[in-house]
């Protein structure tokens, strides 16, 4: 159940690094997954699916259309053309829900948009150059740039947890950033543990205001976390 979007005038062009947006209402009483397809003129489709609670509102964020390998290691996840899509020429989008195993048949859906970072003064942090940016401040934890768990190029960076209290790694920059509206932030994370891991994500804007997100990894495995911003 759910309903497509074409373009009258022909594909889409949506743009590299954009990010497909849409706020979901779930006004039924059981879960639901809620799935997002994008089809390229050639006929290509990346599946992304989220879940969303009972009675439940969220904001989801498709991105990151390029070649990408499949993942259902989470409660959200994607599948499908795994050597990427057209971005230039979307063809269609269809939002639906998951019907088997469920008795839910409505969805509420708005604010539906495409935004494009390019207002955005955060550039994609890379490791390429095998330095860590000078923006990086490290508690109970230290630093290095490796190779495993690279997905953007050859090289990543690995945190090294201490014993410390509340280990993590903060980029503060000199001036804040400006991310733009209707944004998303993302970024790869491989956990090489033999134990699942719980990865914590806090972003305070200049004026102390704060949202934490998080994201579960399990144990020899990476996976792409998603953060985005309900802004209209």
């Amino acid at each position: 159940m759910g309903f497509w979007l074409f373009n009258d005038s022909g594909s889409w062009d949506f743009g590299e690094y954009s990010t497909f947006l849409a706020d979901i209402k779930n006004p039924n009483g059981a879960n639901i997954q809620l799935r997002v397809d994008v089809t390229d003129i050639n006929g290509e489709t990346r599946t992304n699916y989220f879940a969303i609670g009972a009675y439940a509102s969220r904001r989801i964020g498709a991105s990151n259309f390029g070649p990408l390998a499949a993942d259902f290691t989470r409660a959200d996840g994607w599948w499908g053309a795994e050597n990427g899509l057209d971005i230039e020429n979307i063809d269609s989008v269809r939002i639906y829900i998951w019907e088997e195993g469920t008795s839910a048949n409505t969805f509420i859906v708005d604010n539906v948009k495409v935004a494009s970072p390019e207002t955005a003064t955060f550039e994609k942090l890379s490791f390429e150059d095998q330095t860590v940016p000078a923006f990086a401040y490290f508690l109970n934890a230290t630093s290095e740039i490796v190779s495993q768990g690279a997905t953007d190029g050859t090289k990543a960076l690995k945190v090294n947890y201490g014993a410390g209290g509340f280990p993590s790694v903060r980029f503060l920059p000199d001036e804040p950033f400006d991310w733009g509206a209707g944004t998303c932030l993302t970024f790869d994370v491989t956990n090489p543990s033999n134990e699942g891991n719980t990865v914590y994500i806090k972003v305070v804007d200049g004026s102390g205001n704060e949202t934490v997100g998080r994201t579960t990894i399990k144990a020899n495995s990476t996976t792409s976390a998603y953060m985005s911003f309900n802004t209209r």
